[in-house]
């Protein structure tokens, strides 16, 4: 076989497996509304990747080992907040607050300096009780 043929079959086995998977997405230039305090910040991540679970979908980009994390409510606007755990066994929350649908309205956790490895995202729904539904899931290594 020759090479061109082995790059194009591996390619084709990536994005295979990233659908099948996860439902990978990349997302278009989004102008989020500006975070105020914590570590999260707004700004488009054009290039990155995202993968999908449930309400959520979340990306990286940058040194894989002090990733920014972008977060998004997939299809539905919620109340409520998102997580992230890092491979160094932390965990990082925004505020409760409205979180609109669709990669216009992403969060990110900027620098997030959690090692190189698995990162994981919840989104979490504040229901009138005020307790928390999870409503999304993902996981991605850097």
């Amino acid at each position: 076989m020759k090479l061109h043929r082995k790059i194009r079959a591996l390619a084709v086995t990536a994005v295979t497996v990233g659908v099948i998977s996860g439902g990978m997405l990349t997302a278009e230039a989004a102008s989020a509304a500006p975070y105020h305090g914590g570590v999260l910040t707004a700004r488009a991540m054009p290039d990155v990747v995202f993968y999908c679970g449930g309400n959520l979908c979340a990306g990286w980009e940058g040194a894989a080992a002090n990733p920014t994390i972008a977060a998004y409510a997939a299809a539905a606007s919620f109340k409520g907040h998102y997580e992230v755990q890092t491979p160094n066994h932390k965990t990082f929350n925004d505020a409760d607050g409205p979180k609109g649908a669709g990669a216009g309205n992403q969060f990110f956790f900027r620098n997030m300096a959690g090692g190189k490895g698995e990162y994981c995202v919840t989104d979490w729904q504040r229901l009138n009780n005020g307790t928390y539904n999870k409503i999304g899931y993902v996981c991605f290594a850097t």
